[in-house]
């Protein structure tokens, strides 16, 4: 995942995020996304919620899902994201 934009609110006691999960194939996409996007849904709550829990504040989570074939074996990439 890479975090796009992390921003504070403070007169709405909010932090927005914005992120991006990476997949690997276009069939992965959909896996992630789920059935009418339940499943992205599901994922995005529970970070939403894990997030308000660090930070101590409401946090607005908008995620995305991009196919980037060949990232996880990209040690150059691997590097740039963290891991």
């Amino acid at each position: 995942m890479r975090v796009e934009e992390f921003r504070a609110q403070p007169e709405r006691n909010l932090l927005v995020v914005h992120a991006t999960i990476l997949v690997d194939r276009p069939n992965h996409k959909g896996i992630v996304i789920g059935a009418r996007g339940a499943r992205l849904g599901e994922i995005g709550r529970r970070a939403r919620l894990e997030l308000e829990a660090v930070f101590g504040t409401k946090v607005f989570l908008e995620l995305f899902v991009r196919v980037e074939p060949g990232w996880a074996k990209d040690p150059r990439r691997l590097e740039e994201l963290g891991l």
